[in-house]
């Protein structure tokens, strides 16, 4: 009875999310419109202006994002990537990347930030960070009442627009409208308790391509100390990733590594990156062969560490062609489904080709700080409720689950 009042409310949940999105289109439709009639009026050459309606929308979009980004930089958050119209950049991999429609939030941009330190983690800032964005559109929009200029008065109509639209309280697969997450911020639904704020805001941090290693440590200490025993539990598998994440001597990482198994138990999870752990950095094929052996991994989320964990297997056992079939297979999959390149998984790849080579006599001993993946907190972006992003962009799949 449950499980069908859940589906219930699903299925209405997406009617709802799909009739916000519909008139999203439609207003930008009319901003549109309203915009290409103000640039042509009077003018000499239409053509020449209509073409210019393109690069005012871009223009739009940049300028809200540059208000998250502004807010953030205010109240002392670090951004991690930003994207206006179908350009994205990470800024700590220092990507650029074509941001495809289906990944963009329905205003068409978004921002990345997060905490620097503990004593800027309040709902207030949350609120600046996410009504930078539209206050900045508002701003934007000032034209209509001071210029008679057609080019700065179709700027200041879809300055409006981007203003007016992104307050619509809608959701997307991989996103959430400044409106939805004030909204939330002002009742507090859809945020998570105090034991859980930090566990969660550390898996979306991994899950938008933050390096595993790079996770604040105050952050990842608030999450151990949290009272709630699946909240720590979180966190302490996220320490078996950053243990692994830091490569070098396998030992720490060993140790970790069986704590969290003795502590909790096992899980698919934990026997690929045991296998992984044993074959790629502790010179024992044998005990991963064994863990490997008759695995058959359904969950599309392990899919990567599983081809990660069997590569790596195949190259300690000097399986050269077998291990570089399954990185094929892992890059392919990589590239479908993340928007930024994961640094763990890019790193692990190229150790695991460093040991393919040295196992098959034709390469040097790898010398990669590489990484096992990363764990997922089970929460989608669409219900965490202290949110790493505003209109953010997320990967289903970019972490790994327990």
């Amino acid at each position: 009875m449950a499980e069908a009042a859940t589906m219930s409310e699903a299925k209405d949940q997406g009617s709802e999310d799909k009739a916000w999105r519909l008139l999203t289109a439609a207003g930008w439709m009319v901003a549109g419109l309203f915009a290409a009639r103000t640039l042509l009026a009077n003018a000499p050459e239409p053509l020449l202006h209509i073409v210019l309606l393109l690069p005012l929308f871009g223009a739009a979009l940049l300028l809200h994002e540059a208000g998250h980004a502004l807010g953030a930089l205010v109240v002392g958050w670090r951004i991690l990537a930003v994207a206006a119209g179908p350009l994205g950049y990470h800024l700590a991999n220092r990507q650029l990347v074509y941001v495809p429609p289906r990944r963009r939030a329905d205003i068409g941009g978004f921002v990345i930030a997060f905490p620097a330190r503990p004593t800027v983690w309040t709902r207030e800032s949350e609120v600046i960070f996410t009504a930078g964005g539209p206050t900045a559109s508002l701003f934007g929009a000032l034209p209509l009442l001071v210029s008679a200029d057609n080019m700065a008065g179709a700027f200041a109509i879809l300055s409006l627009a981007t203003a007016l639209l992104s307050l619509l309280p809608y959701r997307s697969e991989f996103a959430e409208s400044d409106g939805t997450h004030l909204w939330h911020l002002a009742t507090g639904r859809g945020r998570a308790s105090p034991e859980w704020r930090a566990s969660q805001m550390l898996h979306e941090l991994v899950r938008h391509q933050l390096r595993l290693r790079e996770l604040p440590a105050w952050m990842l200490d608030e999450a151990l100390a949290s009272t709630d025993s699946d909240a720590r539990r979180s966190a302490e598998a996220l320490r078996v990733s950053i243990a692994l994440d830091r490569g070098g001597d396998p030992a720490p990482a060993r140790r970790i590594l069986d704590d969290f198994r003795a502590a909790h138990g096992g899980s698919l999870w934990l026997d690929l990156c045991d296998a992984y752990l044993a074959a790629a950095r502790e010179a024992r094929p044998e005990h991963a062969r064994a863990l490997l052996a008759d695995l058959v991994v359904e969950q599309e989320d392990m899919r990567p560490l599983h081809l990660a964990a069997s590569a790596a297997s195949a190259a300690a056992d000097g399986n050269r062609p077998r291990a570089l079939d399954e990185l094929e297979t892992l890059d392919a999959l990589l590239g479908a489904r993340d928007l930024f390149e994961d640094p763990t998984f890019r790193d692990l790849r190229a150790e695991i080709r460093a040991l393919a080579e040295l196992q098959s006599g034709i390469g040097t001993a790898p010398t990669l700080t590489s990484a096992s993946a990363s764990v997922s907190g089970g929460n989608s972006a669409r219900t965490l409720s202290t949110s790493a992003a505003v209109g953010t962009v997320t990967s289903k799949h970019s972490v790994l689950g327990l």
